[in-house]
Parts: structure tokens; sequence; C-alpha cells
């Protein structure tokens, strides 16, 4: 019994911070609007990142809505959002 109570308390300690987190999706894309590939995209302060596919897509999971984003890639200059 006492298992199971644990497992559940850990279950829904998970799911309330699951909830606490926002997906972002958006496009990288050069001065006439077509997609780069390969550009990372990591929420600061965190390890947590992505790059965008072959059309410039991407998305990431952040911990809130006040996150910031930081876009790097070689040969461009670092951005954050």
């Amino acid at each position: 019994m006492r298992k199971m109570i644990f497992l559940i308390a850990v279950s829904c300690i998970f799911n309330i911070a699951a909830l606490a987190q926002q997906v972002v999706t958006g496009r990288v894309t050069d001065d006439n609007g077509v997609g780069i590939e390969g550009i990372t995209v990591t929420e600061k302060g965190t390890k947590n990142g992505t790059t965008t596919d072959k059309n410039g897509y991407y998305t990431i999971r952040v911990g809130s809505s006040s996150s910031i984003l930081v876009f790097t890639g070689i040969g461009f200059t670092e951005k954050e959002a």
C-alpha cells in the first residue's frame, strides 16, 4: 500500500511539472524568407535545446512563457528572443 501511494504521489508531481512547461514552435529564416537548417535553439540558462529541421522549423518545450530562446549557428550571429 505504501508503494502505491508513493507511486501516485510521484506521478502527480511529474504531471504538475509537465503542465508548467510551455511548447514553443517557430521558424528560422534568412533575409529572403528561406528556412535555415541546423540552427541550435536553446532555452537560456538551461541545457534544454533543439535544432531546426531542413525547412527551418523547430519545436522546444520551455519552463515558462517568459523563457528566453537563444539561436546559434555556424556563420551566424547569436540572437536572443
